[in-house]
């Protein structure tokens, strides 16, 4: 069994292989759709869904480092 690309620490904190779920998440888009490539398409939508509300929330935000680095991209 291969070793899961997404799993829990023993401190409650998220571990993803992130290269992994990118290649299962263009697997899904190509066809090959079963638990794992669906897992990895879901895990890198939420991803992209949670970058533009930052990328967004830090556009309209009054304070000039967020602004600053949601239009550099955090790379300020």
């Amino acid at each position: 069994m291969e070793e899961p690309f997404a799993d829990v620490s023993d401190d409650g904190e998220l571990i993803i292989d992130w290269d992994t779920a990118i290649l299962l998440s263009m697997d899904f888009d190509a066809g090959h759709r079963d638990d794992e490539t669906a897992w990895g398409k879901i895990l890198i939508s939420v991803q992209r869904m949670a970058f533009e509300r930052g990328y967004a929330a830090g556009c309209e935000s009054k304070h000039p480092r967020e602004a600053l680095l949601a239009l550099t991209m955090g790379n300020a």
